[in-house]
């Protein structure tokens, strides 16, 4: 950035390259950015000085108060320098005034109400203090209700004027954060049961969008608006699953999927709706870590019901889609896959399913589960998945139990 001031070197963490938020000093005396020598410390589970390489005999951090004040004195003498690091809120650069203006023009028909939400748009994508302001004024549940009045079914049935509003209003709603009190309020809108009908019969961009919104809406609401949730949500999200022209929606359905079907009949809604083969599908051709873990996450809440670990197992290749997973992803993807088996094992066993297991290898990589390095929650799934099928494959020749004493010992039989 042409005229920024020079960092002083002393303001930057050695781990992260950025300013530090929240200095504190390790026992040999460096300091770091609270938050990235947290991860050093936990997440990569390291034991040594990042800089010195000297191993941590204290792991305590302690706060370097002198170093906080430091930073934040200059960072009030500099504040372009803070905003680029993205330590310091930009200035407004719209009035409250001119906020409420703006909110009453896309709210009235007669005004030129896609221009006043493009402007709005436009304002919201600038900085976070334009899109607290707006917040703070009321916009959400002003595009949310054009959201609802442009995509009504006898409304937007072709794509004119009123589809291109709700869209631009949708775009909008997509940008903002939604607290608990306006997610609440939106739902209590019937704005779930449109944004279902967008996700099946919206444009392309109004589907993301939907789907986005839905998102925030489902993480923030309150529970007794998810206990009663319409087919047309899974419908919906069968769809964009289906799809997969858009990474920010897929995530977005899949994560919809982890919010709502711990709660009233919903698993049993998702898997009228077809998403236990969608998903199987989608795992099968994907290796993304974090989207292997939603699915599975998804696979193991449908087939906590019956009807879900029927759909399950009459896909013909979900055991071996899952048991492929296992060593492949993380060890959280491990930790579900095992649960997935664990409950279509013990609760839909049928002399098919155990042969199909070792066929496919899922009764070789639980072997290998208690032989390595999972957690303990995990080697519990898996031993208790062999100590249930046991009798039906100690005598197989594809897997060499004689060699896997750890295994033997783990189901109580002597190892000679």
């Amino acid at each position: 950035m042409d005229g920024a001031p020079e960092i002083p070197p002393f303001f930057i963490c050695p781990i992260s390259l950025h300013i530090m938020k929240d200095p504190v000093t390790v026992c040999t005396g460096i300091t770091y950015d609270r938050e990235s020598i947290h991860k050093w410390l936990l997440a990569y589970k390291k034991k040594t000085c990042p800089v010195t390489k000297q191993v941590l005999t204290d792991h305590s951090l302690t706060p370097n108060s002198t170093l906080l004040r430091l930073i934040q004195s200059w960072l009030g003498d500099n504040p372009l320098a803070g905003q680029a690091e993205g330590l310091l809120e930009p200035t407004p650069t719209i009035d409250a005034e001119n906020v409420r203006k703006l909110i009453d023009e896309a709210k009235s028909p007669v005004s030129d109400q896609l221009k006043a939400l493009r402007k709005i748009r436009s304002l919201l994508k600038e900085n976070e203090s334009n899109k607290r302001l707006m917040e703070e004024a009321g916009l959400a549940p002003v595009v949310a209700s054009l959201v609802a009045e442009n995509y009504a079914q006898d409304v937007a049935s072709q794509f004119d004027q009123s589809e291109i509003i709700g869209e631009e209003a949708l775009s909008i709603l997509s940008l903002l954060h939604l607290s608990p009190e306006t997610a609440t309020l939106l739902a209590g809108m019937d704005l779930i049961t449109c944004l279902s009908w967008v996700l099946q019969r919206g444009s392309y961009n109004a589907r993301v969008h939907a789907a986005t919104v839905l998102r925030s809406v489902c993480k923030s609401v309150q529970q007794n608006y998810l206990m009663s949730l319409k087919t047309e949500l899974f419908d919906g999200i069968a769809e964009i699953l289906k799809d997969q022209n858009s990474n920010q929606a897929t995530m977005a359905a899949l994560s919809i999927l982890m919010e709502v079907c711990p709660w009233g009949k919903n698993r049993t809604k998702a898997v009228e709706a077809g998403i236990v083969p969608v998903v199987v599908e989608f795992l099968a051709e994907n290796n993304e870590r974090r989207k292997c873990e939603i699915m599975l996450g998804v696979l193991e809440l449908l087939c906590g019901r019956a009807e879900g670990r029927e759909a399950f197992l009459a896909h013909p290749a979900s055991v071996a889609v899952v048991s492929r997973k296992i060593f492949r992803v993380s060890h959280v993807a491990n930790e579900k896959a095992v649960r997935v088996l664990l409950l279509v094992s013990k609760y839909s066993s049928s002399f098919s399913l155990i042969q199909e297991m070792v066929d496919v290898g899922a009764v070789l990589k639980l072997c290998m589960v208690l032989q390595t390095e999972c957690n303990l929650k995990t080697k519990e799934k898996a031993k208790e998945i062999l100590r249930l099928h046991w009798r039906a494959w100690k005598a197989s020749p594809c897997v060499p139990f004689h060699g896997l004493s750890s295994v033997l010992r783990a189901v109580g039989e002597s190892s000679s």
